[in-house]
């Protein structure tokens, strides 16, 4: 319980706590409905939004910047890198010439700097991935040693407008407004995504437009609903993942708008278009994907049906994968062949998984070898989520009609969508982040009012579920493999 002597959670506790004064004439009267609102009232509540912004940006930026990149963020910035590059050099460079750009990496990241740069990482991954960190890229080439002060910068500026926009924006659409909504996102997104800032990696960015597609979906016009569209293109094709809770999202919506949600399709075609011209350019094929990225999704979905998760260590063999001997004694034939055929234990393995992916570490977005590892967020963050989802679904029971109701709905398929990614693939610790912001926007409704329509039954509920996350979570990080192993025999003999 380290966390809650952090000086900056002890200040993040008294700026909420400030916000709570000015919030109990504007908490709505009940959860889940729609506070009356004055001119005044809007006037402190934009205020309010500035003033979290802000802090939210101080505070993630007031840490120390990266010592250089490695592994994914050094593969993701040397791809923002070349990009400028190639613009800078009037287009798309051969093969030859990418190879001498590679040689320009620094020596600890030479094969990570060549992973981005040659065509099997293009056929990997979406090209918004290597454009998302192209402004730090470019500061670094105007002024070069300045990139990781600059990742730094761009990351904190993602997180102020996640944390006091858009799930302060979410949350209002789901009919709860006012200051303590958005000192509580803006605070419990800092304690849960501040370790993610330094380094160029894919998570924020595509959290950032995965919560513009679920804000933009409770749009009712058809720029709101193309915006919708826009977004989710963006995020799938940072990061395919989180195609299950983009198809929950575009499935909700087109039950709700009919017709109308054919403008999703501009938006998306919009958001692939790059995707499309590099495929074109460079021969892959006539789809807007990336064209491994259905091998790699069967690649993490074996994984997936004996692994509980796997870390990149940055202290000695990359790769720490967790696995179920049982699971993996069974494993072949594909992941929904070896849960079938293993149930009921499979549904104690998948209870595993998303368990095991909310033991965050001080060390998350990375971690650190199995014998010095501290999963001391993991009880902080499991409650947070726990809780979050808990009080959102109980959002979407009690919506009987309206826009609220399918609102509501389109915001708990979501968070199903994304609960069923992390338990149908080998995913990292850090992939879990939508699921945690969702759980942030429950908290928030929560805190400004939702406690007092809880039952004492939704609250053993909610503790009894994060009991259980924690244990699941110490059974599924129980049996690590040998570092860079992920060979499902040797797991299978683990004790």
């Amino acid at each position: 319980m380290a966390w809650l002597s952090d000086p900056l959670v002890a200040s993040w506790y008294n700026v909420v706590m400030t916000l709570h004064v000015t919030a109990v004439t504007e908490t709505p009267p009940g959860f889940g409905q729609a506070a009356v609102t004055e001119p005044a009232a809007r006037t402190r509540r934009r205020a309010t939004s500035f003033v979290a912004a802000g802090l939210l940006f101080v505070f993630t930026v007031a840490q120390r910047p990266a010592h250089g990149f490695r592994f994914d963020a050094q593969a993701y910035w040397s791809g923002a890198k070349a990009a400028w590059a190639n613009i800078l050099s009037g287009g798309l460079r051969s093969h030859a010439g990418l190879e001498s750009i590679a040689s320009s990496a620094t020596k600890d990241g030479a094969l990570a700097g060549l992973d981005s740069l040659l065509e099997l990482p293009l056929r990997l991954r979406g090209i918004l991935a290597y454009l998302s960190y192209s402004p730090p890229a470019l500061m670094d080439r105007l002024f070069p040693g300045s990139g990781e002060a600059a990742v730094l910068v761009e990351n904190s500026l993602i997180m102020a407008v996640v944390g006091a926009v858009l799930l302060p924006a979410i949350a209002k659409a789901l009919g709860v407004r006012g200051p303590l909504v958005t000192g509580a996102c803006a605070a419990l997104v800092w304690l849960v995504g501040a370790r993610f800032a330094p380094y160029p990696l894919m998570d924020l960015p595509a959290a950032a437009a995965f919560l513009g597609a679920v804000l933009f979906a409770a749009k009712r016009s058809p720029l709101g609903i193309a915006l919708t569209g826009l977004c989710a293109g963006i995020a799938f094709n940072i990061r395919p993942a989180y195609l299950l809770p983009l198809a929950a999202v575009t499935a909700v919506v087109a039950v709700l708008h009919r017709f109308r949600a054919l403008w999703l399709l501009p938006g998306a075609a919009v958001a692939l278009l790059p995707q499309f011209l590099l495929n074109v350019v460079w021969g892959f094929w006539w789809v807007p994907v990336p064209p491994a990225t259905w091998t790699l999704a069967r690649y993490q979905a074996d994984l997936g049906s004996y692994v509980v998760r796997y870390d990149t260590v940055l202290s000695s063999l990359p790769r720490q994968f967790y696995c179920d001997p049982h699971m993996a004694s069974a494993a072949g034939g594909g992941l929904l062949h070896t849960l079938i055929g293993n149930f009921p234990w499979s549904a104690v393995f998948l209870a595993e998984k998303f368990s095991a992916a909310l033991a965050w570490s001080p060390a998350t977005p990375y971690s650190n070898p199995t014998a010095t590892e501290s999963y001391s967020l993991l009880l902080p963050v499991s409650a947070v989520t726990v809780c979050g989802a808990l009080a959102l679904i109980a959002l979407a029971v009690r919506c009987r009609r309206g826009p609220l109701r399918g609102y509501s709905v389109t915001v708990v398929a979501t968070l199903i969508g994304v609960c069923a990614t992390l338990v149908t693939s080998s995913t990292e610790t850090r992939f879990a982040l939508p699921v945690v912001l969702l759980g942030v926007l429950g908290c928030a409704l929560l805190l400004s009012g939702g406690k007092r329509a809880m039952s004492r039954g939704w609250w053993i509920a909610a503790g009894a579920g994060t009991l259980l996350v924690v244990v699941f979570a110490g059974m599924g990080l129980g049996h690590p493999l040998p570092a860079g192993a992920e060979d499902p025999m040797a797991c299978a003999i683990l004790p």
